[in-house]
């Protein structure tokens, strides 16, 4: 099994998924990196990364409705 994984990125202060989904947002802006291009996303299950309204997956969902 080979992992490749794209960045790490210290948070400081709140990190909602509001706030995950902003850097890394950054970072594909940054990098001209298309989110078609992500196939998949792994958390730890916390609710901000999975929450169904305000999660990481929510947000990513919310602007790329097509990911």
């Amino acid at each position: 099994m080979n992992e490749h994984i794209l960045f790490c990125k210290k948070l400081t202060g709140r990190t909602t998924g509001q706030d995950v989904f902003n850097v890394i947002d950054y970072f594909f802006s940054q990098h001209k990196l298309d989110w078609k291009s992500c196939s998949h996303v792994c958390t730890d299950g916390a609710a901000a990364m999975t929450g169904r309204v305000n999660g990481l997956m929510a947000h990513i969902k919310k602007c790329h409705i097509n990911w």
